[in-house]
């Protein structure tokens, strides 16, 4: 990332069953980590290759981290990481409706 283009990081999927999609996932092979109660059903996050985040949201939780989602919409979210705040203003402008963030 030393260029300062973003970097793929997260695949999230806003989902309007949570026991069904964990299910899902695990009976496909995947490694679904441990989440403390309340939150095990509003988030989980589960194993993924190559450094990339694959997370499950409830409806319930999306505002959370996006205001702006359509209210009983599920769908996937796609998430890149750049170097500091500097680079999200350089590859985001301020006039874009797309959002971006600083990783640690």
């Amino acid at each position: 990332m030393t260029d300062g283009r973003p970097v793929f990081d997260q695949i999230n999927l806003v989902v309007s069953d949570m026991p069904a999609m964990v299910q899902f996932y695990e009976r496909l092979g995947l490694k679904i980590a441990p989440t403390i109660a309340p939150w095990d059903r509003h988030h989980n996050n589960i194993s993924a290759a190559d450094g990339i985040h694959f997370d499950l949201d409830s409806l319930a939780f999306v505002p959370q981290w996006n205001q702006g989602w359509p209210l009983g919409q599920t769908g996937p979210v796609l998430g890149f990481r750049v170097s500091s705040a500097e680079a999200v203003d350089a590859v985001m402008p301020s006039s874009s409706i797309l959002t971006a963030t600083q990783s640690d």
